[in-house]
Protein backbone atom coordinates (compact mmCIF):
# COMPACT_ATOMS: atom_id res chain seq x y z
CA UNK A 1 0.00 0.00 0.00
CA UNK A 2 1.21 3.11 -0.68
CA UNK A 3 0.70 6.90 1.06
CA UNK A 4 -1.72 8.04 -2.32
CA UNK A 5 -4.09 5.43 -1.28
CA UNK A 6 -4.47 6.24 2.61
CA UNK A 7 -8.29 7.40 3.27
CA UNK A 8 -8.56 10.40 5.02
CA UNK A 9 -8.42 10.50 8.89
CA UNK A 10 -6.28 7.75 9.04
CA UNK A 11 -2.84 7.23 9.82
CA UNK A 12 0.10 4.50 8.87
CA UNK A 13 3.56 3.75 9.19
CA UNK A 14 6.28 4.91 6.41
CA UNK A 15 7.87 1.31 5.43
CA UNK A 16 9.73 2.62 2.58
CA UNK A 17 11.02 5.43 0.72
CA UNK A 18 10.46 5.42 -2.90
CA UNK A 19 12.08 7.67 -5.59
CA UNK A 20 15.96 7.90 -6.42
CA UNK A 21 18.69 10.42 -6.45
CA UNK A 22 17.78 14.16 -5.52
CA UNK A 23 13.97 13.20 -5.18
CA UNK A 24 14.67 10.64 -2.40
CA UNK A 25 17.01 12.77 -0.19
CA UNK A 26 14.34 15.59 -0.70
CA UNK A 27 11.27 13.13 0.41
CA UNK A 28 13.84 12.35 3.44
CA UNK A 29 14.87 16.68 3.89
CA UNK A 30 10.84 16.65 4.50
CA UNK A 31 10.51 14.28 7.53
CA UNK A 32 9.39 11.24 5.53
CA UNK A 33 11.27 8.65 6.82
CA UNK A 34 11.03 4.51 7.58
CA UNK A 35 8.80 4.53 10.98
CA UNK A 36 7.37 7.71 10.60
CA UNK A 37 4.01 7.78 11.32
CA UNK A 38 1.68 9.90 8.56
CA UNK A 39 -1.45 10.66 8.79
CA UNK A 40 -4.10 11.66 5.57
CA UNK A 41 -5.35 14.92 6.48
CA UNK A 42 -7.40 15.97 3.02
CA UNK A 43 -7.18 15.87 -1.10
CA UNK A 44 -7.05 18.86 -3.24
CA UNK A 45 -10.67 18.84 -4.95
CA UNK A 46 -9.35 17.37 -8.38
CA UNK A 47 -7.46 15.07 -5.87
CA UNK A 48 -4.51 15.99 -6.48
CA UNK A 49 -2.12 17.03 -4.88
CA UNK A 50 -2.90 15.50 -1.29
CA UNK A 51 -2.15 17.20 2.45
CA UNK A 52 -0.64 14.86 4.65
CA UNK A 53 0.38 15.38 8.86
CA UNK A 54 3.89 13.94 9.96
CA UNK A 55 6.07 15.08 12.89
CA UNK A 56 3.06 17.61 13.99
CA UNK A 57 3.06 19.33 10.42
CA UNK A 58 1.44 19.56 8.04
CA UNK A 59 3.02 18.69 4.00
CA UNK A 60 1.52 19.01 0.59
CA UNK A 61 3.03 16.28 -1.73
CA UNK A 62 1.83 15.68 -5.50
CA UNK A 63 0.00 12.31 -6.12
CA UNK A 64 2.52 10.94 -8.40
CA UNK A 65 5.30 11.52 -5.06
CA UNK A 66 3.26 9.82 -2.14
CA UNK A 67 3.08 6.59 -4.92
CA UNK A 68 6.45 6.06 -3.61
CA UNK A 69 6.30 6.03 -0.80
CA UNK A 70 5.52 2.40 0.86
CA UNK A 71 3.03 2.47 4.24
CA UNK A 72 1.18 -0.16 6.78
CA UNK A 73 0.12 -1.06 10.00
CA UNK A 74 -3.10 1.77 8.37
CA UNK A 75 -5.43 2.78 11.83
CA UNK A 76 -7.41 5.23 13.00
CA UNK A 77 -5.74 8.75 13.83
CA UNK A 78 -5.33 9.32 17.23
CA UNK A 79 -5.63 12.59 18.45
CA UNK A 80 -2.08 13.95 20.04
CA UNK A 81 -1.76 13.84 23.28
CA UNK A 82 -1.08 17.17 24.46
CA UNK A 83 2.63 17.69 26.63
CA UNK A 84 2.34 18.97 30.28
CA UNK A 85 3.03 22.14 30.68
CA UNK A 86 6.75 23.57 31.52
CA UNK A 87 7.20 26.48 33.68
CA UNK A 88 8.55 29.32 31.50
CA UNK A 89 11.31 30.90 32.54
CA UNK A 90 12.50 34.65 31.20
CA UNK A 91 15.32 34.48 28.67
CA UNK A 92 18.09 35.90 29.78
CA UNK A 93 19.46 39.77 27.88
CA UNK A 94 22.22 39.71 25.53
CA UNK A 95 25.35 38.42 27.18
CA UNK A 96 24.26 37.23 30.13
CA UNK A 97 27.64 37.75 32.00
CA UNK A 98 29.61 35.58 29.16
CA UNK A 99 27.61 32.45 28.93
CA UNK A 100 26.21 32.07 25.76
CA UNK A 101 29.70 34.23 24.54
CA UNK A 102 32.74 32.36 25.00
CA UNK A 103 35.61 35.64 25.51
CA UNK A 104 38.27 32.99 25.43
CA UNK A 105 37.19 31.76 21.85
CA UNK A 106 36.61 35.15 20.39
CA UNK A 107 38.38 36.56 17.39
CA UNK A 108 37.46 40.24 17.03
CA UNK A 109 36.91 41.85 13.11
CA UNK A 110 38.81 44.93 12.47
CA UNK A 111 37.10 47.60 13.08
CA UNK A 112 34.61 49.10 10.59
CA UNK A 113 34.43 45.65 8.38
CA UNK A 114 31.02 44.57 6.92
CA UNK A 115 29.38 42.12 9.05
CA UNK A 116 27.11 40.57 5.98
CA UNK A 117 24.54 37.62 7.76
CA UNK A 118 22.29 35.14 5.58
CA UNK A 119 19.07 34.80 6.72
CA UNK A 120 18.18 31.33 6.22
CA UNK A 121 15.45 29.15 7.57
CA UNK A 122 12.38 26.51 6.04
CA UNK A 123 9.94 27.86 4.00
CA UNK A 124 6.59 29.75 5.58
CA UNK A 125 8.76 30.37 8.80
CA UNK A 126 7.70 34.03 8.53
CA UNK A 127 11.65 34.80 7.11
CA UNK A 128 10.52 37.39 5.12
CA UNK A 129 8.21 39.16 7.97
CA UNK A 130 11.92 38.58 9.75
CA UNK A 131 13.50 40.39 7.25
CA UNK A 132 11.61 43.41 6.97
CA UNK A 133 11.67 44.34 10.23
CA UNK A 134 15.24 43.77 10.11
CA UNK A 135 15.74 46.29 7.34
CA UNK A 136 12.63 48.33 7.09
CA UNK A 137 13.21 50.46 3.87
CA UNK A 138 16.82 50.22 3.60
CA UNK A 139 16.53 47.19 0.97
CA UNK A 140 17.50 46.53 -2.20
CA UNK A 141 16.40 43.68 -5.04
CA UNK A 142 18.21 41.86 -7.51
CA UNK A 143 19.05 38.71 -8.73
CA UNK A 144 21.67 36.10 -7.59
CA UNK A 145 23.96 35.62 -10.28
CA UNK A 146 23.03 33.13 -13.11
CA UNK A 147 19.65 32.49 -12.23
CA UNK A 148 16.19 34.62 -11.96
CA UNK A 149 15.45 34.00 -8.13
CA UNK A 150 15.08 37.22 -6.65
CA UNK A 151 18.02 38.41 -4.10
CA UNK A 152 17.23 40.98 -1.32
CA UNK A 153 19.39 42.94 1.03
CA UNK A 154 19.36 45.20 3.09
CA UNK A 155 21.28 47.03 6.03
CA UNK A 156 20.32 45.74 9.64
CA UNK A 157 18.28 49.40 10.67
CA UNK A 158 20.23 51.67 13.86
CA UNK A 159 23.72 49.14 12.77
CA UNK A 160 26.18 50.54 10.34
CA UNK A 161 28.23 48.38 7.99
CA UNK A 162 26.09 45.89 8.42
CA UNK A 163 24.10 43.49 5.44
CA UNK A 164 21.44 40.85 5.71
CA UNK A 165 20.57 38.56 2.34
CA UNK A 166 17.06 37.20 2.46
CA UNK A 167 17.97 33.36 1.19
CA UNK A 168 15.15 31.21 -0.57
CA UNK A 169 13.64 29.14 1.95
CA UNK A 170 15.05 25.32 1.94
CA UNK A 171 14.64 22.29 4.26
CA UNK A 172 17.70 21.21 4.20
CA UNK A 173 22.07 21.80 2.44
CA UNK A 174 20.73 18.63 0.22
CA UNK A 175 19.53 21.65 -2.66
CA UNK A 176 16.60 20.17 -4.73
CA UNK A 177 15.19 23.33 -6.56
CA UNK A 178 17.51 26.21 -8.28
CA UNK A 179 16.38 28.31 -5.00
CA UNK A 180 17.62 25.91 -2.48
CA UNK A 181 20.52 25.30 -4.66
CA UNK A 182 21.04 29.17 -4.46
CA UNK A 183 20.91 29.60 -1.09
CA UNK A 184 23.48 26.65 -0.36
CA UNK A 185 25.72 27.90 -2.60
CA UNK A 186 25.51 31.29 -1.05
CA UNK A 187 26.79 29.77 2.80
CA UNK A 188 29.16 27.69 0.87
CA UNK A 189 31.00 30.24 -1.45
CA UNK A 190 29.81 33.94 -0.42
CA UNK A 191 31.38 32.81 3.23
CA UNK A 192 28.50 35.20 4.95
CA UNK A 193 30.22 36.73 8.55
CA UNK A 194 27.37 35.31 10.60
CA UNK A 195 23.93 33.39 9.73
CA UNK A 196 20.28 34.06 11.31
CA UNK A 197 18.57 30.89 11.42
CA UNK A 198 14.88 31.80 11.60
CA UNK A 199 13.26 28.65 12.92
CA UNK A 200 9.27 27.78 13.20
CA UNK A 201 8.66 27.81 16.81
CA UNK A 202 5.25 25.37 16.26
CA UNK A 203 7.38 22.88 14.53
CA UNK A 204 10.65 23.18 16.19
CA UNK A 205 12.04 19.39 15.35
CA UNK A 206 11.08 19.81 11.43
CA UNK A 207 12.77 22.85 11.30
CA UNK A 208 16.16 21.36 13.54
CA UNK A 209 17.18 19.51 10.87
CA UNK A 210 17.93 22.70 8.89
CA UNK A 211 19.66 24.19 11.89
CA UNK A 212 21.77 21.19 12.71
CA UNK A 213 23.64 21.41 9.14
CA UNK A 214 24.01 25.43 9.26
CA UNK A 215 26.35 24.72 12.66
CA UNK A 216 28.14 21.63 11.14
CA UNK A 217 29.87 24.97 8.45
CA UNK A 218 31.36 26.34 11.29
CA UNK A 219 29.83 29.69 10.61
CA UNK A 220 29.12 32.19 13.56
CA UNK A 221 25.32 31.66 13.98
CA UNK A 222 22.20 32.79 16.04
CA UNK A 223 18.65 31.04 16.06
CA UNK A 224 15.68 33.06 15.95
CA UNK A 225 12.87 30.90 17.25
CA UNK A 226 9.82 32.66 15.68
CA UNK A 227 6.08 32.57 16.02
CA UNK A 228 6.58 32.51 20.06
CA UNK A 229 3.24 34.11 20.20
CA UNK A 230 1.29 31.93 18.70
CA UNK A 231 2.92 29.30 20.82
CA UNK A 232 1.99 31.23 24.53
CA UNK A 233 -1.35 31.69 22.50
CA UNK A 234 -1.78 28.18 22.88
CA UNK A 235 -0.83 27.40 26.10
CA UNK A 236 2.85 26.35 24.98
CA UNK A 237 6.03 27.25 26.21
CA UNK A 238 9.63 26.49 24.63
CA UNK A 239 12.89 25.44 27.25
CA UNK A 240 14.81 28.42 25.62
CA UNK A 241 17.68 28.54 27.89
CA UNK A 242 18.27 24.41 27.63
CA UNK A 243 18.09 24.89 24.28
CA UNK A 244 20.94 27.66 24.37
CA UNK A 245 22.74 24.96 26.34
CA UNK A 246 22.41 21.92 23.94
CA UNK A 247 22.96 23.55 20.82
CA UNK A 248 25.89 26.15 22.04
CA UNK A 249 24.67 29.11 19.72
CA UNK A 250 22.24 31.95 21.21
CA UNK A 251 18.52 31.25 20.57
CA UNK A 252 16.48 34.23 21.39
CA UNK A 253 12.50 34.16 21.23
CA UNK A 254 10.88 36.56 18.95
CA UNK A 255 7.73 37.04 17.06
CA UNK A 256 8.68 39.05 13.95
CA UNK A 257 5.01 40.12 13.07
CA UNK A 258 4.66 41.72 16.32
CA UNK A 259 8.04 42.77 16.39
CA UNK A 260 9.06 41.25 19.73
CA UNK A 261 13.02 39.73 20.41
CA UNK A 262 13.97 41.55 17.29
CA UNK A 263 16.59 44.03 19.33
CA UNK A 264 17.96 41.34 21.64
CA UNK A 265 18.36 39.09 18.10
CA UNK A 266 20.56 41.85 16.34
CA UNK A 267 22.29 42.71 19.32
CA UNK A 268 23.26 38.74 19.26
CA UNK A 269 23.37 38.51 15.74
CA UNK A 270 26.55 41.42 15.67
CA UNK A 271 28.06 40.06 19.11
CA UNK A 272 28.90 36.58 17.42
CA UNK A 273 29.62 37.84 13.95
CA UNK A 274 31.79 41.10 15.05
CA UNK A 275 33.73 38.40 17.44
CA UNK A 276 33.82 35.39 15.24
CA UNK A 277 32.15 33.62 17.91
CA UNK A 278 31.29 30.01 16.07
CA UNK A 279 28.95 27.44 17.71
CA UNK A 280 29.68 25.55 20.56
CA UNK A 281 28.84 22.19 19.59
CA UNK A 282 28.72 20.67 15.67
CA UNK A 283 29.13 16.91 16.25
CA UNK A 284 25.68 15.16 17.57
CA UNK A 285 26.30 11.47 16.47
CA UNK A 286 26.54 9.62 19.98
CA UNK A 287 29.52 7.10 19.82
CA UNK A 288 26.76 4.82 21.06
CA UNK A 289 23.98 5.58 18.97
CA UNK A 290 22.20 2.76 16.72
CA UNK A 291 25.57 0.78 17.84
CA UNK A 292 27.83 3.97 17.17
CA UNK A 293 27.80 3.17 13.29
CA UNK A 294 26.87 6.95 11.93
CA UNK A 295 29.43 8.03 14.13
CA UNK A 296 32.11 5.96 12.68
CA UNK A 297 31.07 6.25 8.87
CA UNK A 298 31.27 10.11 9.45
CA UNK A 299 34.58 10.19 11.31
CA UNK A 300 36.05 7.69 8.89
CA UNK A 301 34.72 9.98 6.10
CA UNK A 302 36.24 13.07 7.59
CA UNK A 303 39.72 11.18 8.16
CA UNK A 304 39.93 10.57 4.19
CA UNK A 305 38.46 13.74 3.34
CA UNK A 306 40.29 16.30 5.57
CA UNK A 307 43.09 17.66 3.45
CA UNK A 308 40.59 17.97 0.54
CA UNK A 309 38.16 19.69 2.63
CA UNK A 310 40.85 22.13 3.41
CA UNK A 311 42.08 22.83 0.30
CA UNK A 312 38.14 23.42 -1.19
CA UNK A 313 37.64 25.18 1.82
CA UNK A 314 34.32 23.14 2.96
CA UNK A 315 34.06 22.41 6.94
CA UNK A 316 34.89 18.50 7.02
CA UNK A 317 32.55 17.64 9.32
CA UNK A 318 29.67 19.36 6.95
CA UNK A 319 31.70 17.98 3.73
CA UNK A 320 31.52 14.32 4.84
CA UNK A 321 27.66 14.22 5.89
CA UNK A 322 26.79 15.30 2.61
CA UNK A 323 29.24 12.58 0.93
CA UNK A 324 27.48 10.08 2.87
CA UNK A 325 23.99 11.33 1.28
CA UNK A 326 25.38 10.97 -1.88
CA UNK A 327 25.54 14.51 -2.65
CA UNK A 328 26.98 14.94 -6.30
CA UNK A 329 27.58 18.91 -5.80
CA UNK A 330 30.21 17.98 -2.39
CA UNK A 331 31.47 15.26 -4.53
CA UNK A 332 32.33 17.34 -7.18
CA UNK A 333 34.30 19.70 -5.31
CA UNK A 334 35.90 17.18 -3.67
CA UNK A 335 37.19 15.36 -6.96
CA UNK A 336 40.86 14.48 -6.16
CA UNK A 337 41.52 10.86 -4.98
CA UNK A 338 43.38 9.61 -2.22
CA UNK A 339 44.14 6.03 -0.56
CA UNK A 340 43.72 5.99 3.11
CA UNK A 341 45.00 2.43 5.08
CA UNK A 342 42.89 0.57 7.41
CA UNK A 343 45.62 0.71 10.25
CA UNK A 344 45.73 4.69 9.70
CA UNK A 345 41.92 4.16 10.49
CA UNK A 346 42.16 2.38 13.32
CA UNK A 347 44.99 4.83 14.90
CA UNK A 348 42.15 7.69 14.22
CA UNK A 349 38.92 6.06 15.56
CA UNK A 350 40.31 3.90 18.14
CA UNK A 351 38.83 1.02 16.55
CA UNK A 352 39.50 -2.43 15.78
CA UNK A 353 40.93 -3.38 12.34
CA UNK A 354 37.34 -5.93 12.07
CA UNK A 355 35.13 -2.53 12.52
CA UNK A 356 36.85 -0.68 10.61
CA UNK A 357 36.75 -3.37 7.63
CA UNK A 358 32.77 -3.79 8.00
CA UNK A 359 32.10 -0.09 7.91
CA UNK A 360 34.46 -0.08 4.53
CA UNK A 361 32.68 -2.53 3.13
CA UNK A 362 29.57 -1.60 3.54
CA UNK A 363 30.43 1.87 2.31
CA UNK A 364 31.99 0.38 -0.58
CA UNK A 365 28.66 -1.34 -1.44
CA UNK A 366 26.71 2.04 -1.06
CA UNK A 367 29.25 3.86 -3.31
CA UNK A 368 30.72 5.95 -1.25
CA UNK A 369 34.11 4.95 -1.48
CA UNK A 370 36.35 2.37 -3.31
CA UNK A 371 37.32 -0.45 -1.07
CA UNK A 372 40.77 -1.49 -2.35
CA UNK A 373 44.04 -4.10 -0.54
CA UNK A 374 44.66 -2.76 2.72
CA UNK A 375 42.31 0.41 2.92
CA UNK A 376 39.77 2.31 0.21
CA UNK A 377 40.41 5.35 -1.91
CA UNK A 378 37.70 8.19 -2.44
CA UNK A 379 35.64 7.30 -5.48
CA UNK A 380 37.06 9.67 -8.78
CA UNK A 381 33.30 11.61 -9.08
CA UNK A 382 34.53 13.27 -12.52
CA UNK A 383 36.59 11.26 -15.04
CA UNK A 384 34.84 7.66 -15.77
CA UNK A 385 35.36 4.96 -18.51
CA UNK A 386 33.61 1.97 -17.39
CA UNK A 387 29.94 1.71 -18.96
CA UNK A 388 27.24 -0.02 -17.83
CA UNK A 389 24.95 -2.82 -19.51
CA UNK A 390 21.02 -2.10 -20.70
CA UNK A 391 19.95 -4.23 -18.40
CA UNK A 392 21.84 -2.81 -15.30
CA UNK A 393 21.31 0.90 -16.17
CA UNK A 394 17.56 -0.08 -16.66
CA UNK A 395 17.98 -0.20 -12.61
CA UNK A 396 19.20 3.06 -11.99
CA UNK A 397 17.36 6.61 -11.62
CA UNK A 398 13.93 5.67 -12.48
CA UNK A 399 11.32 7.84 -11.73
CA UNK A 400 13.83 10.60 -12.66
CA UNK A 401 14.02 9.15 -16.31
CA UNK A 402 10.25 8.98 -16.39
CA UNK A 403 9.70 12.08 -15.66
CA UNK A 404 12.08 13.39 -18.24
CA UNK A 405 11.13 10.92 -20.82
CA UNK A 406 7.53 12.47 -20.30
CA UNK A 407 8.30 15.99 -20.70
CA UNK A 408 10.51 15.26 -23.68
CA UNK A 409 7.55 12.86 -25.77
CA UNK A 410 4.89 16.58 -24.65
CA UNK A 411 7.79 17.71 -27.13
CA UNK A 412 6.66 16.05 -30.25
CA UNK A 413 3.89 16.60 -32.77
CA UNK A 414 2.30 14.59 -35.65
CA UNK A 415 4.51 16.40 -38.51
CA UNK A 416 8.09 16.15 -36.72
CA UNK A 417 10.76 13.79 -38.20
CA UNK A 418 12.41 12.53 -34.95
CA UNK A 419 15.27 10.89 -34.39
CA UNK A 420 15.71 9.10 -31.02
CA UNK A 421 19.07 7.89 -29.41
CA UNK A 422 19.86 4.47 -28.06
CA UNK A 423 19.50 4.48 -24.12
CA UNK A 424 17.59 3.85 -21.07
CA UNK A 425 15.99 7.40 -21.13
CA UNK A 426 15.49 7.61 -24.58
CA UNK A 427 13.84 3.88 -24.22
CA UNK A 428 11.69 5.62 -21.99
CA UNK A 429 10.43 8.26 -23.97
CA UNK A 430 9.39 5.81 -26.56
CA UNK A 431 7.18 4.22 -23.96
CA UNK A 432 6.09 7.44 -23.10
CA UNK A 433 4.94 8.26 -26.77
CA UNK A 434 1.34 8.48 -27.16
CA UNK A 435 -1.61 10.10 -28.92
CA UNK A 436 0.09 13.07 -31.39
CA UNK A 437 3.30 11.71 -31.02
CA UNK A 438 2.61 8.45 -32.17
CA UNK A 439 1.92 10.34 -35.83
CA UNK A 440 5.12 11.54 -36.15
CA UNK A 441 7.93 9.67 -38.17
CA UNK A 442 11.29 8.33 -36.05
CA UNK A 443 14.64 7.46 -37.04
CA UNK A 444 16.61 5.75 -34.11
CA UNK A 445 19.70 3.57 -33.80
CA UNK A 446 18.82 1.05 -30.99
CA UNK A 447 17.29 -1.93 -31.17
CA UNK A 448 15.00 -2.24 -28.83
CA UNK A 449 13.57 1.60 -29.43
CA UNK A 450 12.63 0.66 -33.10
CA UNK A 451 10.75 -2.66 -31.75
CA UNK A 452 8.87 -0.93 -29.77
CA UNK A 453 7.81 2.03 -32.14
CA UNK A 454 7.18 -0.53 -34.85
CA UNK A 455 4.92 -1.85 -32.12
CA UNK A 456 3.36 1.46 -31.35
CA UNK A 457 2.09 1.46 -35.03
CA UNK A 458 5.07 4.33 -36.02
CA UNK A 459 6.59 4.87 -39.01
CA UNK A 460 10.45 3.99 -37.91
CA UNK A 461 13.99 3.97 -39.75
CA UNK A 462 16.70 1.77 -38.81
CA UNK A 463 19.98 2.80 -40.26
CA UNK A 464 22.43 -0.10 -41.11
CA UNK A 465 26.12 -0.88 -39.17
CA UNK A 466 27.50 -2.96 -36.95
CA UNK A 467 25.22 -3.82 -33.23
CA UNK A 468 27.10 -2.90 -29.91
CA UNK A 469 26.25 -5.55 -27.38
CA UNK A 470 26.81 -3.53 -24.33
CA UNK A 471 23.81 -1.12 -25.36
CA UNK A 472 22.38 -2.63 -28.18
CA UNK A 473 23.42 0.34 -30.45
CA UNK A 474 23.96 0.55 -34.14
CA UNK A 475 27.56 2.44 -34.62
CA UNK A 476 30.25 2.22 -36.98
CA UNK A 477 30.70 4.45 -40.68
CA UNK A 478 27.23 2.97 -42.12
CA UNK A 479 25.44 4.32 -39.47
CA UNK A 480 26.68 7.58 -39.53
CA UNK A 481 26.51 7.82 -43.11
CA UNK A 482 22.92 6.93 -42.81
CA UNK A 483 22.05 9.09 -40.66
CA UNK A 484 23.86 12.17 -42.54
CA UNK A 485 20.76 11.44 -45.77
CA UNK A 486 18.42 12.79 -42.89
CA UNK A 487 17.19 16.37 -41.52
CA UNK A 488 15.45 16.29 -38.43
CA UNK A 489 13.15 18.35 -37.11
CA UNK A 490 13.94 17.05 -33.62
CA UNK A 491 16.68 14.75 -31.85
CA UNK A 492 16.30 13.49 -28.61
CA UNK A 493 19.99 12.11 -27.51
CA UNK A 494 21.45 10.01 -24.61
CA UNK A 495 25.04 11.11 -22.71
CA UNK A 496 26.46 8.94 -19.82
CA UNK A 497 28.09 12.99 -18.59
CA UNK A 498 27.61 16.10 -18.94
CA UNK A 499 30.10 18.86 -17.45
CA UNK A 500 30.96 22.08 -18.25
CA UNK A 501 34.27 21.78 -19.84
CA UNK A 502 33.82 18.61 -21.81
CA UNK A 503 29.99 19.36 -22.66
CA UNK A 504 28.22 15.96 -23.66
CA UNK A 505 30.43 12.59 -23.55
CA UNK A 506 30.21 8.84 -23.78
CA UNK A 507 32.82 5.95 -22.97
CA UNK A 508 32.48 4.87 -26.57
CA UNK A 509 34.03 6.66 -29.57
CA UNK A 510 32.15 4.89 -32.10
CA UNK A 511 28.42 5.54 -30.69
CA UNK A 512 29.68 9.35 -30.08
CA UNK A 513 30.01 9.70 -33.92
CA UNK A 514 26.79 8.35 -34.70
CA UNK A 515 25.47 10.97 -31.60
CA UNK A 516 27.37 13.69 -33.13
CA UNK A 517 26.37 13.24 -36.56
CA UNK A 518 22.67 13.32 -35.48
CA UNK A 519 23.40 16.47 -33.62
CA UNK A 520 24.63 18.07 -36.48
CA UNK A 521 21.54 17.21 -38.83
CA UNK A 522 18.59 18.24 -36.31
CA UNK A 523 17.41 21.80 -36.14
CA UNK A 524 16.65 21.11 -32.50
CA UNK A 525 18.66 19.00 -30.22
CA UNK A 526 17.68 17.82 -26.28
CA UNK A 527 20.01 15.68 -24.31
CA UNK A 528 18.20 13.91 -21.57
CA UNK A 529 20.04 13.54 -18.82
CA UNK A 530 18.91 13.06 -15.07
CA UNK A 531 20.72 14.65 -12.23
CA UNK A 532 23.72 12.08 -11.27
CA UNK A 533 25.08 12.38 -14.75
CA UNK A 534 25.90 16.42 -14.51
CA UNK A 535 29.87 16.35 -13.42
CA UNK A 536 31.01 13.35 -14.95
CA UNK A 537 33.35 13.55 -17.82
CA UNK A 538 33.76 10.15 -20.26
CA UNK A 539 36.72 9.72 -22.82
CA UNK A 540 34.14 10.45 -26.08
CA UNK A 541 32.71 13.92 -26.76
CA UNK A 542 29.28 14.33 -27.94
CA UNK A 543 29.40 17.95 -28.43
CA UNK A 544 29.99 20.81 -26.30
CA UNK A 545 27.22 22.53 -23.91
CA UNK A 546 26.18 24.62 -26.82
CA UNK A 547 25.29 21.62 -29.20
CA UNK A 548 22.75 20.80 -27.61
CA UNK A 549 19.47 21.64 -24.86
CA UNK A 550 19.28 19.85 -21.33
CA UNK A 551 15.83 17.90 -20.10
CA UNK A 552 16.65 16.99 -16.67
CA UNK A 553 14.78 15.66 -13.36
CA UNK A 554 16.98 18.72 -11.75
CA UNK A 555 19.86 20.69 -12.68
CA UNK A 556 22.51 20.70 -9.75
CA UNK A 557 24.06 23.69 -10.99
CA UNK A 558 22.82 26.78 -12.32
CA UNK A 559 26.24 27.67 -14.22
CA UNK A 560 25.05 25.05 -17.19
CA UNK A 561 22.12 27.64 -17.90
CA UNK A 562 24.70 30.25 -18.80
CA UNK A 563 25.75 27.88 -21.67
CA UNK A 564 22.42 26.16 -22.91
CA UNK A 565 19.07 25.78 -22.37
CA UNK A 566 17.99 23.76 -19.41
CA UNK A 567 14.54 22.74 -18.94
CA UNK A 568 13.51 20.71 -15.55
CA UNK A 569 10.89 18.36 -15.48
CA UNK A 570 10.44 18.03 -12.29
CA UNK A 571 10.37 21.83 -11.25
Amino acid sequence: MTLKELPIGKTATVRTVGGEGALRQHFLDMGIIPGAEVTMVKYAPMGDPVEVRIHSYELTLRLADAGRIAIDEMRDAVKEKEQPDAKAIPHPGFGEGGKYHNKAEEHPLPEGELLSFALAGNQNCGKTTLFNQLTGARQHVGNFPGVTVDRKDGEIRGQKNTLVTDLPGIYSMSPYSSEEIVTRNFVLNEHPRGIINIVDATNIERNLYLTMQLMELDVPMVLALNMMDEVRENGGSVLVNQMEERLGIPVIPISAAKNEGIEELVAHAVHVAKYQEKPGRKDFCEANDHGGAVHRALHAIMHLIEDHAARADIPVRFAASKLAEGDALILEQLNEQRTVTVQQLCEALHTSESTIRRDLTELDRQGRLTKVHGGATLPDSRFLADEPTMEAKETLAVAEKRSIAAAAAALIAAEDFVFIDAGTTTLELVRALTGVALKATYVTNGVAHARLLAQKGCRVYLPGGLLRPQTEAIVGAPAVSSIQQYNFTKAFMGANGVALEAGFTTPDPEEAAVKAAAVRRARESWFLVDDAKFAKIYPAVITDLHGGAILTNRCPNPKYKQYTFVKEAEA
